[in-house]
């Protein structure tokens, strides 16, 4: 059975999302799963939002529908024992670093032997990389994380939200590295009715289906938003490569096939 999952969720036991009076809770997320056809989520966690324990929680309570990524922070001089806590402890399945939200920089002395860390445990890495203030814009560009691709071959990464408008630093890694993976979340529904949309298709083909995917960034974007965006996109595509875009690189990468 080929699943559809939606590569990139943010949601919180208690459905405040930021503060900002937009539900974020795990019911709304299930209607409109049900709603737009997708079988199963991954849960993010993120920095100042929510922990690891909570993501794990809610992965517990519904096995069948969620994968979870936990956050760890360059700044805890504990870090691997994090990362331990994380796969063993939590039953999480990657690692999401979000400089912005956890107010540290790409170029942390840590995020190396996190990098490391994360490729012995078989623990994806994503970065997100969608440029946004407060910056240093110059940091979140995929070529900032080169260097830990290179030194970390046993690790996957993912480049979250394909780099934004650097998305082609993002596509040209993918090219050059077996171990990096596209994530189109946000930025293919960003860039819909502008030049880039093409760009995302040529991408989405060329980079190779199977090292590709997309979410909605709920609460951000509605399911059923991503889905006919999605659906957009991929309609000149073969059922196998739909398939391998919308669940299997996710599923396979976290070893949920």
């Amino acid at each position: 059975m080929n699943y559809k999952v939606d590569a990139h969720i943010h949601i919180t036991e208690n459905g405040d999302y930021h503060g900002l009076g937009i539900d974020c809770s795990v019911e709304k997320l299930l209607r409109q799963m049900d709603e737009s056809g997708y079988d199963k989520g991954v849960l993010i966690a993120v920095p100042n939002m929510n922990t690891n324990a909570e993501i794990s929680r809610i992965c517990k309570k519904y096995p069948d529908k969620f994968i979870g990524f936990g956050n760890v922070d360059p700044n805890n001089k504990n870090f691997e024992d994090e990362i331990e806590r994380l796969k063993f402890e939590h039953n999480l399945n990657g690692i999401k670093l979000h400089g912005r939200m956890g107010k540290f920089s790409y170029l942390h002395e840590n995020i190396l032997p996190i990098c490391k860390k994360a490729g012995k445990l078989d623990l994806p890495v994503e970065f997100c990389l969608w440029p946004a203030f407060p910056g240093p814009l110059s940091e979140m560009s995929p070529y900032t994380i080169e260097k830990y691709i290179m030194k970390c071959p046993e690790t996957n990464f993912i480049i979250g939200h394909v780099g934004g408008f650097k998305m082609w630093e993002a596509f040209m890694l993918c090219k050059a590295y077996p171990n990096v993976y596209l994530d189109f979340t946000y930025t293919i529904n960003y860039f819909e009715n502008t030049s880039y949309f093409q760009d995302i298709i040529f991408m989405l083909k060329k980079a190779n289906p199977k090292r590709c995917m997309i979410g909605s960034d709920f609460p951000e974007n509605n399911l059923s938003d991503i889905k006919r965006i999605s659906e957009k996109a991929l309609k000149d595509f073969s059922i196998a490569e739909r398939a391998e875009i919308q669940g299997n690189t996710i599923l396979n990468l976290t070893n949920n096939n």
